[in-house]
């Protein structure tokens, strides 16, 4: 019985570490995520982006002039 408790203990263990492996995957991806959100919610609250008027995304070029971005 003692090999049969082994062998599970192993397959066990071999899942949680997949399981930890793929939640520090999946976090890394998030931490990415938030800081490339936190990146666009200071250009639009610094003024350097922001909707054009007949529609789509703008960016302030050179502080001077707009430019659509989604074109």
């Amino acid at each position: 019985h003692a090999w049969k408790a082994f062998i599970a203990s192993a397959i066990g263990s071999l899942a949680v570490i997949g399981v930890a492996v793929y939640m520090s995957f999946s976090a890394h991806r998030e931490i990415a995520r938030a800081d490339w959100v936190s990146r666009i919610n200071a250009a639009i609250a610094s003024g350097k982006l922001a909707p054009c008027p007949e529609g789509g995304l703008c960016a302030r070029v050179d502080n001077r002039k707009w430019a659509r971005l989604d074109k």
